[in-house]
């Protein structure tokens, strides 16, 4: 983790296990932008939309969650590691007293394992050029937050829009199922004179 931050290797908006960030600053950097926006611009509304990704450890590439560490400057003995804690993978189950016959692993990156939560953050860090640059934001884990502010919802909307069809052109891409039933927005404004 210290060699991506040092080397400027992870997106400002991914919280997850990095040091003097809890899950809580994402919230408040959404509020934040929110009650900042109509002191800069009156009548500002804040639109937001809240994404989570369905089973998402378990959905992990492993080829491609491979290239992307190469491409952020993971190689040499790092990414052979790396490439073979991938490959391979194998589970049983103890019950009662007996073990199971091993089965292997479909794609995910192995659990209770230190080193999975951080590729899965260096996976999920690729968001970044599929986000409008006039949106903002937040991910912890696989809860993605984005949010845009303006004097007109439309304008908002349409922003917001075409964020959430880049997020699900990442998604299909890396193979991840964006979970609908748990997708939620909001208009929020401090203006008390115009409800969104």
């Amino acid at each position: 983790m210290d060699w991506l931050i040092k080397h400027n290797r992870l997106h400002f908006y991914q919280t997850l296990y990095r040091a003097h960030h809890i899950t809580i600053d994402q919230f408040f950097y959404l509020c934040q932008t929110t009650i900042d926006c109509p002191k800069m611009k009156p009548h500002r509304k804040t639109m937001a939309v809240f994404q989570d990704l369905s089973a998402a450890f378990d959905r992990v590439w492993r080829q491609k969650l491979v290239h992307i560490c190469y491409k952020i400057g993971i190689k040499a003995n790092a990414l052979i590691w790396i490439n073979d804690f991938l490959r391979d993978s194998k589970f049983s189950v103890r019950f009662d007293g007996v073990l199971s016959e091993s089965h292997k692993l479909r794609p995910s990156v192995p659990q209770r394992s230190i080193l999975s939560p951080l590729l899965f953050f260096i996976y999920m860090n690729t968001i970044h050029p599929h986000i409008h640059p006039d949106t903002k934001i937040a991910c912890y884990a696989d809860d993605i937050a984005v949010w845009q502010s303006h004097i007109d919802t439309a304008v908002s909307e349409e922003v917001i829009n075409a964020t959430l069809e880049g997020i699900a052109a990442w998604a299909e891409d890396l193979k991840l199922t964006i979970n609908t039933d748990k997708t939620n927005y909001c208009i929020s404004s401090i203006d008390r004179r115009h409800r969104p």
